[in-house]
């Protein structure tokens, strides 16, 4: 992984912006005290069997979750922790370092349809040439531009012992429940997939173990974090100890999860695999598309079943999704030795394709790649971290984390006779009908205006479906065309 350089005082000159929330009354409602203290992490009714086949059919394929806490014994560690360290330090550094890197900007987002290529051929030569000029902007610069770099590169982040405690702060809560989120997803989806190893890149604070833990619990013995930075180990490595410090070989037994092993660097070799990667707002700590590109077929040498990629939910984060969903199905670069230095799996087999498992219902270009307003991103509720909690969100009692994520399996796509759609925006819910926007399987996004008398089936089986969930319809193909023809609906 590259080595990443930061200058705090840069970061501390950007503006920390924050959203209020909506009423206490509203909060109490969807199961959060007055306090900002949510329930333990359990899924929505949603993802219940009880109830009758009515009720069942429309919780299917719906993964939308309560506003999710980090659990217990990770939050408190997590307060021991801050308690050691200044309270308007944790309050100011985290803000701004969690608004930097939720703004800042990567070599994937800058330019890119300036970089669309005209005539084949041309995109790979046009992002090589701007890769290497950004490499060549950063050799010998720390924390700060030169003259030679463009205005909008990024600055690179060294997490030191003073950055690891700000990022857990700030961002840790909305790391775990992200991530939480779309590990769920795998286990709602596929209820005999039980991981006995896990390989998290980039783990920094270990939230992707955690989230892992609480889903599959002692199914997974092997946990092997992946992370350039030896301070941000070490304090995952003291969240698993409860927040309490302490030396040698015989605090290993208190860890609250065991078989967690670290390392500063990914091994190169491809023979040791691993039943699911993980790589949680990773991609964006890699200053160029040539390191990313070989990060990915690394990780994916070492994949036995299933790939995850998160990253944050602005058009830097999808467009590194994107990225990534463009090289490891379509890219013809697998055979250049530039990308793959061991091409064998260790058998003395070829690399093994895979299929697109979530949040894509296509393996076709993404639609909104190219006009959208939007990137495509989903949404899920948080607890509040320590930053917000002493901001004007603490009002609110959770903060809505906005992704984008990518799941890839190995092996070919399983046929189905009905490939659901995935929600792409909220529903929008008018008098006796409403609107959805769908990424349907013919690899086109639709808006789908369904009403109580023409459509009711699909409306009463729609009804409760919400942004990110998937949405059985048979006339996707047929109706969509027709339902979005009109342009502007009723309200």
């Amino acid at each position: 992984m590259a080595t990443r350089t930061f200058s705090f005082s840069h970061v501390l000159t950007k503006t920390v912006r924050l959203r209020k929330g909506p009423s206490l009354q509203r909060l109490t409602r969807n199961g959060v005290t007055s306090g900002g203290d949510t329930c333990p992490p359990e899924p929505r009714d949603s993802w219940s069997n009880e109830g009758g086949p009515e009720q069942r059919e429309r919780r299917h394929n719906s993964f939308s979750l309560a506003p999710v806490s980090p659990p217990r014994e990770l939050q408190a560690a997590l307060d021991n922790v801050l308690a050691r360290h200044t309270h308007k330090t944790l309050v100011q550094d985290g803000a701004a370092l969690a608004n930097y890197l939720i703004s800042r900007k990567t070599t994937s987002s800058i330019d890119r349809k300036k970089l669309e290529p005209r005539a084949p051929g041309t995109h790979s030569t046009a992002l090589h040439h701007h890769s290497a000029h950004t490499s060549r902007c950063r050799e010998g610069s720390i924390g700060h531009r030169t003259a030679e770099c463009p205005p909008h590169s990024e600055i690179l982040i060294r997490y030191g012992n003073k950055e690891a405690v700000c990022y857990a702060a700030s961002r840790l809560q909305a790391t775990y429940g992200v991530t939480f989120r779309v590990l769920a997803e795998i286990a709602h989806m596929v209820p005999s997939f039980k991981p006995e190893t896990l390989l998290d890149f980039g783990s920094g604070l270990g939230t992707a173990v955690w989230a892992a833990h609480q889903l599959w619990g002692e199914s997974i013995y092997e946990y092997l974090c992946v992370d350039t930075s030896q301070e941000m180990g070490e304090m995952a490595r003291l969240l698993r100890l409860g927040g309490q410090t302490a030396t040698g070989n015989t605090v290993l037994e208190n860890e609250s999860i065991p078989g967690v092993f670290f390392r500063q660097y990914l091994p190169v070799s491809g023979k040791v695999k691993y039943d699911m990667v993980v790589a949680a707002y990773t991609l964006g700590e890699i200053p160029t598309i040539r390191w990313r590109k070989i990060s990915l077929a690394s990780l994916w040498r070492k994949t036995r079943d299933f790939l995850v990629l998160v990253e944050p939910g602005t058009w830097s984060g999808y467009y590194n999704i994107l990225e990534a969903r463009d090289f490891l199905l379509n890219s013809p670069t697998w055979a250049d030795p530039e990308y793959l230095q061991d091409t064998s799996d260790g058998d003395g087999t070829t690399l093994q394709g895979g299929h697109i498992f979530a949040p894509c219902p296509h393996s076709q270009k993404c639609p909104l790649a190219d006009g959208s307003r939007v990137p495509c991103h989903f949404a899920q509720r948080v607890h509040l971290s320590f930053t917000q909690r002493n901001s004007v969100l603490r009002h609110s009692g959770f903060h809505i984390e906005k992704f984008s994520y990518l799941i890839l399996r190995k092996g070919e796509k399983a046929k189905v006779t009905d490939n659901p759609s995935r929600l792409l925006e909220p529903v929008k819910k008018r008098t006796r009908h409403a609107i959805y926007k769908l990424c349907c399987p013919d690899g086109q996004a639709r808006e789908v205006i369904l009403s109580k008398s023409k459509t009711p089936d699909a409306y009463r089986a729609a009804r409760e479906k919400r942004w990110g969930d998937l949405l059985e319809w048979s006339g996707c193909s047929s109706r969509c065309h027709s339902d979005a023809s009109d342009s502007n609906p009723r309200t």
